[in-house]
């Protein structure tokens, strides 16, 4: 993992810190406001990616896979934005939902890097 994507990291999640605290704090308003900067991270995120693929990813080998990581992005991002009326109860089940499948990802990557003997593998 390079300087740049831990320091990215970490800025990410003092963000979602930050974000929780104004949950807490301020629940009604908090609300919108994370539901509003995270549907339009993920629809940022769907653009990145079909652009990317529009680009360069189409004449690489597995760029398909790109093209409906790019997708999925952009239906969750226009999906949460939908989730305004809503409960609360239900964003954080999302939240939720969301969080555990990338880490369940994370400890699969880690673990294909340990099986193929990568020094980096706790990273």
């Amino acid at each position: 993992m390079s300087r740049w994507n831990r320091i990215k990291n970490v800025l990410i999640a003092v963000g979602m810190i930050l974000g929780s605290m104004v949950m807490m704090l301020v629940p009604d308003d908090g609300y919108l406001l994370i539901l509003y900067i995270f549907g339009f991270m993920l629809i940022a995120a769907g653009c990145r990616n079909l652009l990317y693929y529009a680009t360069m990813s189409q004449y690489m080998v597995g760029g398909k896979n790109i093209l409906f990581k790019g997708v999925i992005l952009l239906d969750m991002g226009a999906f949460t934005l939908t989730l305004t009326d809503l409960p609360h109860f239900y964003l954080m089940l999302y939240l939720l939902g969301i969080h555990a499948f990338s880490g369940v990802v994370d400890i699969l990557r880690a673990l294909e890097a340990r099986k193929n003997s990568s020094p980096s593998w706790r990273m």
